[in-house]
């Protein structure tokens, strides 16, 4: 393994604490070379001690841990995303760049994320990798699991599973094709933040479709889709087009 210098940012002195201990007894070859509390105090880090890695926690008061990519242009170091909570579980921000962890976190993960550091460590390209992580955040990768936030805690759905999802004031009806409807209590919107899946179109302002169940589009009344749980969803004259291009390019 290459030697590694790391930096850990976390608003938590314990979550840094466990973290830098797992490091120096699990995952050779790593150094932590400083361990802060902030963005801002991140920032001055990065810039004093350059280190190639970055384990970044994500929730912290003011700036959160996404908000370290605009400071940074041409970055020559990696980042691997930390957090408590298991709706950001749904980005898995994996690419030959990053990686992510959940916490609590757990030691056969930890070395995994370390030792793929380490690979991408040796190969050229450093300077790209924060441009990388960009572009994967732009684009929104996820992975084939939800977290739904229910009243006693989370249930965990496969995407695919997933119908349809209808804005319902303060809450979603989430629909899908072999199981009851779920209420959940998280604005749609919210919900399409998190998920923000490729195989996931609005076709109208209240809805929220999943492009696998998707069986047929109807012209008449101003034109609407059947998903294969027999709902009829409607479908906007603006969203049209781009659904129709949507659509033929899962085929």
């Amino acid at each position: 393994m290459s030697k590694l210098n790391v930096l850990i940012v976390d608003d938590e002195s314990r979550s840094r604490r466990v973290l830098e201990s797992y490091l120096s007894e699990y995952c050779e070859g790593v150094k932590v070379i400083a361990a802060v509390g902030s963005v801002a105090e991140a920032v001055k880090a990065i810039q004093k001690l350059s280190p190639d890695l970055v384990f970044l926690d994500i929730e912290m008061p003011g700036e959160n841990g996404f908000d370290l990519l605009d400071y940074f242009d041409q970055p020559d170091f990696m980042i691997i995303f930390v957090t408590a909570y298991q709706e950001y579980a749904i980005k898995a921000f994996r690419s030959s760049a990053i990686d992510y962890l959940l916490k609590p976190l757990e030691i056969s993960q930890l070395i995994e994320a370390v030792n793929k550091a380490a690979k991408l460590h040796d190969l050229q390209g450093n300077n790209n990798k924060l441009n990388v992580l960009r572009s994967n955040i732009n684009k929104d990768q996820i992975t084939h699991r939800l977290a739904l936030p229910v009243s006693d805690g989370y249930v965990f759905i496969g995407i695919d599973e997933i119908v349809c999802l209808e804005a319902n004031g303060s809450y979603t009806q989430v629909y899908f094709r072999d199981k009851k409807p779920m209420l959940i209590s998280k604005k749609m919107y919210k919900l399409e933040e998190m998920i923000a899946h490729p195989d996931l179109f609005k076709p109208h302002r209240s809805y929220l479709i999943n492009l696998s169940h998707v069986t047929q589009y109807v012209r008449k009344d101003g034109g609407y889709i059947i998903m294969d749980n027999e709902m009829e969803v409607p479908l906007t004259l603006n969203r049209k087009s781009d659904f129709l291009s949507a659509v033929k390019s899962k085929i």
